[in-house]
């Protein structure tokens, strides 16, 4: 029986550990992910910890430009951008997230804006409170991500450095694009883990 649920789970299995690059998956360079942090995006993911430790969710970045999300060993959800002299960063509070259950986290980012106001954190559809809200200082860019890899279960600067300890079912990047709190519960009833 233990067997026919394994081969049921659709789920990525990422057996992370603190430390940053031990297990992750690679999306490649694929232009698509470019420009991210210039734009409107949403990055949404449905997530099962094994345990609450620091890791990433998602990344595209390197130097003084892209983006991360992840979250820290308090259960913290993260999002960070990265501007030329200080990141952009949102947190929620600890435990808004916790080990041993499915949930779909989000987190949307208005580049156009520019401001910490234009972040948002989501859990099972629902916006978090923001602990955090720092605007970052210095330019927002995108070209020195260019050529960095798309990274899911891994987060490489700042807070969340580490690599995501659980399952992935599901990553979704949407450029150009904030889904809504509706949007988010009509995405995640789409896609239910059974």
């Amino acid at each position: 029986m233990t067997s026919l649920r394994q081969a049921a789970d659709p789920s990525i299995v990422l057996k992370g550990v603190a430390s940053s690059l031990s297990s992750y998956l690679d999306a490649g360079t694929d232009l698509t992910f470019d420009q991210l942090p210039t734009n409107k995006m949403t990055v949404v993911a449905k997530v099962f910890l094994n345990s609450v430790t620091t890791g990433g969710i998602a990344e595209k970045g390197s130097g003084s430009s892209g983006f991360e999300f992840g979250l820290d060993g308090t259960g913290a959800l993260f999002g960070e951008v990265l501007k030329s002299n200080g990141t952009m960063k949102v947190a929620t509070g600890a435990g808004a997230i916790t080990s041993g259950q499915w949930a779909q986290v989000a987190f949307t980012w208005d580049g156009t804006v520019n401001a910490a106001s234009a972040a948002h954190i989501y859990v099972n559809g629902v916006e978090q409170t923001k602990v955090i809200a720092n605007d970052g200082a210095g330019t927002l860019g995108y070209a020195g991500a260019t050529n960095q890899p798309f990274r899911i279960g891994n987060a490489t600067f700042d807070t969340i450095a580490g690599s995501f300890n659980g399952k992935v079912a599901y990553l979704a990047v949407y450029r150009g694009r904030l889904l809504s709190a509706t949007e988010l519960n009509q995405l995640n009833m789409q896609l239910p883990i059974k």
